[in-house]
């Protein structure tokens, strides 16, 4: 009976599969994977778990992702803003010990969004 709160806790622990991995990939792999300007890579597993605590100090310090506008001045299209939420799975994963789950679609990696197309092309005779 005594070890039921602790079990309560590891079970209700996030786990990257289901829970940090949507995060990591709409926030964070178009800069964090291979060729791109972030210094390590977060598109799978082994490379998340490596920096589950850094990733957590600095999405709840609100350093990352980067973005420059301040909340709560307007919306902007392909904005990279972590909620609450989001945050708060962060930290729980790390304290947790950065457990996998069950893995979902481990045989296809995070990719990184296509870079946004330009809406137009100016060309300057000089």
């Amino acid at each position: 009976m005594t070890y039921l709160p602790f079990l309560l806790t590891l079970a209700s622990s996030p786990t990257y599969y289901q829970d940090v991995k949507p995060i990591l990939a709409a926030n964070c792999v178009i800069c964090h994977t291979e060729g791109q300007v972030a210094p390590f890579k977060l598109d799978s597993y082994d490379d998340a778990s490596k920096h589950a605590k850094i990733i957590a100090a600095v999405t709840a310090a609100g350093r990352m992702p980067i973005w420059k506008p301040k909340p709560n001045f307007g919306h902007f299209q392909d904005e990279r803003r972590l909620t609450a939420a989001e945050i708060d799975t962060l930290k729980a994963w790390a304290k947790a010990g950065a457990p996998a789950g069950k893995p979902t679609n481990k045989a296809n990696p995070i990719l990184p969004a296509p870079p946004p197309t330009a809406d137009l092309t100016l060309r300057m005779p000089a």
